[in-house]
């Protein structure tokens, strides 16, 4: 049964209790780094941060580990007058996988505690690409809808994101079939640019179908050119030197927003109804162009004001 506290449908692209576009950065601190990490992204402007829980020795063999959420909990709620915050479920999260599924069903419910814990707004999850057995797509439907059942609890959307591997009307059909009141997409700009690439269709017409269903932003630059490194090994893509493909042009480059050719005025026009209310988050590699966070920030307020 459906929290009933929560929006009747994925009607807009709104989130309960907040009223303005908060712009934010995606941040992989370590845990003894990251109240400093935290300070120094409010005093370079940010108004939210997507904290990524693989880094913060919060979920441990599937396992959520109280004492070390507590001390993240502590840090975030210091600066919680300036900052609003997402989290990013971990990377190797996979709820297609077929060895071990209950592993990944615990490593998700661990990521909504976390998130609740530390006030999040949203919980992003990777949607991949659908898999062609039934059975495997009806265990990551389950999966999902158990946890958005504890995420409801706590005010917690589930943001479903778009990734290059496929298209975003996938994500759309997603929703559409589980239609959970606290489940529902996380629109990234890069990777459906990359999408349009690699299976022919017009990434900007996708944006403005996402854009009833959205309810959280992440934004990075890129060249359109969708890396076929990427349907092999991930392990095997993840370990192209980030200075090859950057100059090649190819793949999900994580540019900062101004350095690749997404067309991104446009689609953020596209995506954004004059009613959506949340976080656009910058996901620029914060390791190799960290550098680059004051241009980012007021290239973001730059697409927030122009929308009027």
């Amino acid at each position: 049964m459906h929290s009933e506290s929560a929006p009747a449908r994925l009607e807009t692209g709104g989130m309960p209790g907040d009223i303005t576009i908060r712009c934010g950065r995606a941040l992989g601190s370590r845990p003894h780094l990251l109240e400093a990490h935290l300070a120094d992204l409010i005093a370079r402007g940010y108004e939210a941060v997507e904290l990524s829980v693989q880094y913060l020795h919060c979920i441990l063999g599937g396992r959520l580990v109280e004492r070390n959420v507590a001390a993240v909990a502590a840090a975030c709620a210091a600066h919680a007058g300036d900052l609003q915050y997402s989290v990013h479920a971990p990377a190797v999260l996979d709820l297609r996988d077929r060895r071990d599924p209950e592993t990944h069903r615990r490593i998700l419910l661990a990521s909504v505690q976390f998130a609740a814990a530390i006030g999040a707004a949203v919980l992003v999850v990777h949607f991949e690409a659908r898999s062609p057995e039934p059975e495997v797509e009806e265990g990551f439907r389950a999966a999902i809808a158990g946890a958005a059942e504890l995420a409801g609890r706590h005010s917690l959307v589930l943001g479903i994101e778009n990734i290059e591997v496929e298209r975003s009307e996938a994500v759309l059909e997603f929703l559409e079939h589980l239609n959970h009141p606290w489940v529902r997409m996380t629109y990234d700009f890069g990777h459906n640019y990359l999408a349009g690439n690699l299976f022919g269709y017009d990434h900007v017409a996708a944006a403005r179908a996402c854009a009833p269903y959205v309810a959280h932003l992440h934004i990075t630059d890129n060249f359109g050119r969708f890396n076929p490194a990427r349907l092999g090994d991930f392990n095997l893509y993840q370990a192209i030197p980030h200075s090859d493909v950057a100059i090649l042009g190819i793949g999900d480059l994580h540019l900062p927003l101004g350095l690749g050719t997404l067309p991104a005025r446009e689609v953020f026009a596209a995506v954004t109804p004059q009613d959506f209310q949340g976080l656009l988050i910058s996901e620029h590699d914060y390791f190799q162009y960290d550098d680059a966070d004051r241009d980012v920030l007021a290239a973001m307020r730059a697409l927030v004001s122009a929308r009027g």
